[in-house]
C-alpha cells in the first residue's frame, strides 16, 4: 500500500493532530483528526487553481512539494466531489484547451461506456480493457492520462520502468502481478504504464539470454484480458509501437489506439494564447505568426518559449512583445527533429494502411 503523505500524530496546529489516513480517492488523501474532523489533502490541486472560496484553504510543504488542504466536518464521496468542484476553476478535459478530436474520441470510446455501463451492456458492447497512446516524445501523455482519470472520477496510478524492472529472473513477473493486485484494491482506477515497449517487446526478437521476457509478457496478458471486469482501465504509452509484441496488439486486446501528432497550426495558436494568458502581454500579439514560426514544435516547447520570454520580460520589467517572443523562438530548437518526425510518420501511415486491427488516429 502507498505510504501516506502525512503520518499519524502529525501536528496540524498546536492542539490538533492527525489520527490516521482513512482513505485515498480522486487524487485526495483523507485523514481523521484528533478533534474528529477530517482533513482533505489534495494531490492534484495547485494554489493557482483555487477560486475564491468560503472554505479556509491551507498550504503545507512536504519534501519540497507544496500541497493544498482543508479541514471539514464530514467525509463522503459526494461532499468531496462538490468541494473540489467549488475550489477549482478549470478541471478535467477543460484544462486542455486543444486536442478536441482526441477528447471527443476518449469521451465516446472510454468515458461514456464506463459511465453508462448498463446501457452499453444491454447492446452487448464490451467495456474497454486497454488504451494505447503512441506519439513522438514529450507529448503530454501522463498529463492527458491524468485528465482522463479525472473525467471518469477514478483513481490514477502511474507505473514507471524502475518500479517493475528487476535484474533477477522471475522477479519482474511477481511485480507485474503485484501491480494489478494493488490496482484492484483501488478500483475503479486508471493504470498508466509509460514506455511499455521495454516491458512487452516482440517475442521473435528475443535472444537466447532474454527468453525470460516471454514469461513477463504472458503475465501481462493474463492480467490484462479481464481488466475491465475489475474496473481497471489500462493505459499504455509508447514512442515505439512497432516494437510491441503482436499478441498484445491483436484485436480484442487493445480496444483503442491513438496516434497524436505534434500540435497543428490552430492548436499552436491556442497554446500560445493559453500560456500567455494572465501575463503582462502586448495586446497586438500576432498569434498566427507565432504558430507559423513553430511548425512541428511540441507542447512543452511552446510552454518553454513562453516561460523563457516571461523571465526576460520580468528582468527588464517590460511588457511581453511580439518581437521578444519571435527572438526567443529563434533561440530555441524544437525538441522533435525532422528525422524523428519522419520515423513516426512512417509508423502512422503503415498502421493506417493495415486492415488487421481496429485503429483510430487523432491528428492534433
Amino acid at each position: 500500500m502507498e505510504k501516506p503523505i502525512l503520518y499519524n500524530w502529525y501536528k496540524i496546529w498546536e492542539l490538533l493532530d492527525i489520527k490516521n489516513r482513512i482513505d485515498k480517492l480522486f487524487f485526495t488523501e483523507v485523514y481523521k483528526l484528533s478533534n474528529d474532523k477530517f482533513l482533505y489533502l489534495f494531490l492534484d490541486i495547485k494554489e493557482n487553481d483555487i477560486l475564491n472560496s468560503d472554505i479556509e484553504i491551507k498550504k503545507i510543504k512536504i519534501n519540497n512539494k507544496m500541497f493544498i488542504w482543508v479541514v471539514v466536518d464530514e467525509f463522503n464521496i459526494k461532499y468531496l466531489n462538490n468541494l473540489k468542484d467549488s475550489l477549482v476553476s478549470v478541471r478535467w478535459f477543460k484544462s486542455i484547451a486543444w486536442m478536441q478530436d482526441l477528447k471527443n474520441k476518449l469521451l465516446e470510446e472510454i468515458i461514456l461506456p464506463f459511465k453508462n455501463k448498463d446501457k452499453f451492456l444491454k447492446y452487448k458492447v464490451t467495456l474497454p480493457n486497454w488504451l494505447l497512446f503512441y506519439w513522438p516524445p514529450w507529448c503530454w501523455k501522463t498529463y492527458i492520462s491524468n485528465k482522463l482519470a479525472e473525467e471518469l472520477w477514478w483513481n490514477f496510478m502511474e507505473i514507471k520502468h524502475s518500479s517493475i524492472a528487476s535484474p533477477h529472473i522471475h522477479w519482474t513477473v511477481w511485480k507485474i502481478w503485484q501491480v494489478f493486485e494493488k490496482a484492484k484494491l483501488k478500483a475503479p482506477i486508471v493504470l498508466f504504464f509509460d514506455e511499455i515497449s521495454w516491458l512487452v517487446p516482440k517475442r521473435e526478437n528475443l535472444t537466447w539470454d532474454s527468453q525470460y521476457k516471454e514469461e513477463e509478457i504472458n503475465e501481462f496478458l493474463i492480467n490484462l484480458d479481464n481488466a475491465s471486469k475489475e474496473w481497471i482501465l489500462v493505459l499504455w504509452a509508447t514512442n515505439y509501437p512497432n516494437k510491441i509484441d503482436s499478441a498484445i496488439l491483436r484485436t480484442g486486446r487493445f480496444d483503442l489506439k491513438l496516434y497524436i501528432w505534434p500540435p497543428d497550426e490552430d492548436t499552436r495558436i491556442k497554446l500560445f494564447s493559453f500560456y500567455l494568458n494572465g501575463r503582462p502581454v502586448n495586446e497586438n500579439i500576432n498569434y498566427q505568426k507565432l504558430s507559423e514560426l513553430t511548425e512541428n514544435y511540441i507542447v512543452s516547447d511552446i510552454e518553454f518559449i513562453v516561460e523563457s520570454v516571461a523571465k526576460k520580460a520580468a528582468l527588464k520589467d517590460e511588457i511581453i512583445s511580439q518581437e521578444m517572443i519571435e527572438e526567443t523562438i529563434k533561440s530555441i530548437e524544437k525538441s522533435l527533429s525532422d528525422s524523428e518526425l519522419e520515423y513516426f510518420n512512417s509508423i502512422y501511415f503503415a498502421e493506417k494502411d493495415s486492415n488487421n486491427r481496429k485503429i483510430w488516429f487523432m491528428i492534433d
